[in-house]
This record gives structure tokens, sequence and C-alpha cells, in this order.
């Protein structure tokens, strides 16, 4: 066999490998999960119509998307109806999975009683903040009714039901508690508060004006992984948009993690990518460019 015909078959074999490689490579990165608030949420609070069109066209091409927010069931409801997830969506920051295809409602953990009146009793009387708010499955339950706090609660996007009296309530279901801050108190008041709460919780500051206390062994990437082991895909396999301290893990975890620019510095720092800031089209852009195709 002449040299010429040799060449001829090594080239060919090459490009079949190629080609066999760009096939096992297309869509690589077959499942996304968005954060809302801070990410797929603009400064108007409203998905922009960009984001929405990619994602049906990243689920044209196979891919699979899902929710993980902060939010509880009410606040997100018109987020899950423009994204239309085909994935489970994690709600309190990983302390709930609602399967709506198999009409499942997962409590991943709660808050213990001892963290629930200690939270209550550091910031009951603190001026610095607007408000607490305490998130039960089905209630959200302030600490106060007052003018303040109704200014700033007034986009909150959830029904309150008011108690005169929280000492009687019991912590069990206590998903998540808000604090509402100024937003030039945040920083502070989370400093000051952060090494009084019990051990079995932890801190994290998840906008510009609130601080979350949430149970110490959840975050969303825990939820995430239990999602991927029920529906048999990798973590490896999914891309992650988050902009804020309830964001850091699961960035950390999946197989490609997207910041936003105005993401926190920790959640940048664990980003894989950072894009643009949520008041522009940079997720549309990220999911139709050609790593994620």
């Amino acid at each position: 066999m002449n040299k010429t015909i040799l060449q001829l078959i090594l080239i060919l074999a090459l490009m079949s490998v190629f080609i066999s490689a760009c096939k096992t490579n297309s869509l690589r990165y077959t499942h996304v999960y968005l954060d809302l608030d801070g990410t797929a949420v603009d400064t108007t609070n409203t998905i922009r119509p960009a984001t929405i069109e990619a994602v049906k066209a990243f689920q044209a091409r196979g891919g699979k998307v899902g929710i993980a927010t902060g939010r509880t069931f009410e606040q997100a409801r018109d987020a899950i109806e423009q994204l239309r997830p085909d994935l489970p969506v994690v709600l309190f920051n990983g302390g709930i999975i609602v399967d709506r295809k198999n009409h499942r409602f997962d409590i991943l953990g709660n808050l213990d009683d001892q963290t629930m009146r200690t939270t209550l009793r550091l910031l009951a009387a603190n001026q610095d903040i607007a408000g607490i708010v305490l998130h039960f499955p089905v209630a959200s339950i302030p600490d106060r009714n007052t003018p303040q706090f109704a200014e700033q609660a007034k986009d909150f996007g959830v029904t309150f039901r008011y108690l005169d009296n929280l000492q009687s309530l019991s912590a069990d279901s206590l998903i998540k508690i808000i604090i509402l801050c100024p937003p030039d108190q945040t920083e502070h008041i989370y400093t000051a508060i952060k090494n009084s709460i019990p051990t079995t919780s932890r801190l994290v500051i998840s906008s510009a004006v609130t601080i979350e206390v949430m149970p110490a062994q959840i975050s969303k990437a825990t939820a995430l992984k239990r999602i991927a082991k029920q529906n048999g895909f990798s973590m490896e396999d999914v891309v992650a948009f988050g902009d804020s301290g309830n964001d850091v893990e699961m960035l950390s975890s999946v197989g490609l993690g997207i910041a936003m620019w105005n993401g926190r510095p920790q959640t940048r720092d664990a980003a894989d990518i950072i894009i643009g800031p949520n008041y522009s089209d940079s997720i549309a852009k990220f999911l139709n460019s050609p790593i994620m195709k």
C-alpha cells in the first residue's frame, strides 16, 4: 500500500475520531439550575424575555432546567410558570424540594427551637433591622407589624400571617429565618450576630437587604445532589447560575458554576466563570453559546 493511501486512511481515521468526540461532547452540560433573585430575576423583579427563550431553546435541544432559590413556593410561583422547569424545584435554599412531575414535596431539614429563640432574642430590640420573618412550609410569620417593616417588605411577594405572640410557636418544620436589614447595615448585623447563632444553623447574606438563618446541613448543593441521585444524572452534568452567599456551595459542587457580575465576592470566587449582571441578557447569551450546544 503506497504512502499516499496510508496518509489518506490516517486522515479519515482522525476525522472519524474528531466527529465521534464532537458527538460525545454534544450537550455535555445536560442540566441547568438557575437561582432567581439577583440571577435570573433582574433589577425590575422580572425574568428577561431573552432568558425565557434561551431556556426553551436549551430544553428543545434535549437539556433539562431547574430552579434553585431561597424563595417560598408562593414567591417562586410566577417564575416557575415563566421558566417551566422540567427538573424538581429547590426552594428555601435547599430546605424543600418540589417535584411536580412525581407529585413529591420533600422537606430536607428544619431549624431547631434553640436557634429560633436565640435569633428572636438577639434581634427583638435591634433598631437597625426592619424585621424578622419565620418561614414555615405553608406560612410566613413576621415578628412585627410596623410601617417600617411594611415598607421594606411590600415587594416580598408572600402573604404574611401575623401573630400577637411568637413565644407560643414551635420550631417544628421551621425551614429558615430571614432578617430584613437596611442596605448599609447588612454586613454589620451579620458580623454582630454570626457567632451567637447555635452551631446547628448557619448564617448567609442572601441579598443586599437580607440575612438568612438556615439549618447547618442544608444548602442548594445538598438538594441538587439528592435530585441528581434520584434522577440518574451526575453533578458534573450540571451548570448552575447564582449571585449570592446562598449560592456558594451550589456553584462549587456542579460541573460548571456561573456567577453573575453583580454577585457577592465569595460567590464570584466560588464560580468557574463570571458573566454579566442580572440586568443584562448574559444568561441567555451563555445558554445559546457553543459550550452549551
